[in-house]
Formats: structure tokens, C-alpha cells, sequence
């Protein structure tokens, strides 16, 4: 792969750990609300008339800070089973080598090289990756390697237009 290729891998998997260390921290405070009976979020510098209305209300902002970050637990679980499928087959440089139709290639902005690619192989199975260069056009065939689960490749060659 190249190193263009690799950066964006790199991107992706440190913007994952930092979602990882956010969910661990979650998965703490919820351990220490009901081991400890420990508000989820205190914040000490509010004022007295803040602190009556929030021990007021302290299960009802509890309950739903704990909703919240169950839902973001649950989420990092299910990136967890994307992002750990394909983390062997990085450390070994082992990607899917396909020879596909562009179908469709999408820009986020004008200002990257980062483009989204869709296109179809021989057996009409669809593919989606990111990878880093020049947008193509509909219709052309290229070779590229490819990481299925978090969907980032690379066009090795173009094959025709």
C-alpha cells in the first residue's frame, strides 16, 4: 500500500482508539454510579440554586446520561467488529485484489485527494472503498487492493477507459 493509503488507515484507527478510551471512561462512570451510588457528571463550580435543581432531578439526569452512553458503548462494540476484523490483515498487508467498473466516485470537498469509489466486479458484486488520488469517471476498469471491512484501498492500475 502506499503511503498515502496507509495515513488514512492510520487516521482512521487513531480516531477509533480515541472513540475506545471514551467508552471505557463511560463504562467507568456508570461502574461508579452503581457501585459506589456516585452522580454520572458533578460539576462543582455551578451555582446553589443550579446544585438544588440538579439534586432534584438526579436520578432523571442520571438515568438518561447512562441511556446516552450505553447507546455510544453499543456503537463502539459494533465499529469494534469492523475495525478488528481487518487489523490482522493490515499487520500482514493481506487486501482483496479486485478488477472492477467504476460506477460511481464521490468528493467530500474540492480541497482533498480523498474519494469514494464504487464500482462493480465481473460478477456483479459491488464494491466501496476510499482511497487517495485523482477522481475517475464512470466506466473505467481498474485493479485495486482493497481492505473489505473498513472499506480503504487503493487503484493500483488503470486498465481501460
Amino acid at each position: 500500500m502506499h503511503l498515502t493509503t496507509n495515513w488514512i488507515i492510520l487516521e482512521e484507527y487513531v480516531i477509533y482508539i480515541i472513540a475506545v478510551v471514551f467508552a471505557i471512561y463511560f463504562i467507568v462512570k456508570i461502574f461508579k454510579y452503581f457501585i459506589k451510588k456516585e452522580n454520572i457528571f458533578v460539576d462543582k463550580d455551578v451555582s446553589h440554586s443550579t446544585k438544588k435543581v440538579d439534586e432534584k432531578n438526579a436520578l432523571r439526569y442520571n438515568i438518561a446520561n447512562i441511556i446516552i452512553m450505553l447507546a455510544y458503548i453499543f456503537l463502539i462494540i459494533y465499529v469494534s467488529t469492523i475495525f478488528l476484523a481487518d487489523l490482522p490483515n493490515i499487520i500482514t498487508n493481506k487486501y482483496e485484489i479486485v478488477e472492477c467498473i467504476v460506477s460511481d466516485v464521490y468528493t467530500k470537498s474540492n480541497n482533498t485527494q480523498r474519494q469514494s469509489l464504487y464500482c462493480e466486479d465481473d460478477d456483479g458484486k459491488t464494491i466501496h472503498f476510499v482511497y487517495a488520488g485523482n477522481p475517475l469517471t464512470k466506466d473505467v476498469k481498474i485493479q485495486a487492493y482493497y481492505y473489505k471491512h473498513i472499506e480503504i484501498g487503493q487503484i493500483v492500475k488503470i486498465i481501460e477507459y
